[in-house]
């Protein structure tokens, strides 16, 4: 399998940190990390990736808005929101924006393979 091309997008420096972390630790990733949605967005124009992981708030553009450009300049992008909050509203709202995974914070290693097998069973590739 290639090496997955991932951006994580999350006002929280440490949030960012640790995430990346256990991504370069347990997956075959080249990770970018952006701190805002607005950034993310740009980003997205620009360049190709896997899986975009978005965090939900963040001053500025939050994730639910910047899901909505990114997927209205490339639906076929693969997103998956994260959140600190479980609140049925968001995740319908996410869901109805086109996000293809939804995880609540804290991050671990089977939420995060659990994305990543979405990710590629949705791209018709074996999973580990």
């Amino acid at each position: 399998m290639k090496k997955l091309s991932v951006l994580i997008v999350d006002d929280d420096m440490t949030a960012r940190e640790l995430f990346s972390s256990l991504l370069r630790t347990h997956f075959d990733a080249k990770i970018e990390t952006l701190s805002d949605g607005i950034d993310a967005m740009r980003r997205c124009r620009q360049s190709n990736y896997d899986i975009v992981w978005m965090d939900f708030e963040m001053p500025g553009m939050d994730g639910l808005a910047a899901v909505e450009v990114i997927k209205s300049v490339k639906p076929e992008q693969f997103i998956a929101m994260v959140s600190g909050h479980s609140e049925v509203e968001i995740v319908k709202k996410a869901i109805s924006l086109g996000v293809d995974g939804y995880m609540v914070k804290p991050y671990t290693l089977g939420k995060i393979q659990g994305i990543i097998d979405k990710f590629l069973q949705s791209r018709g590739r074996k999973t580990n």
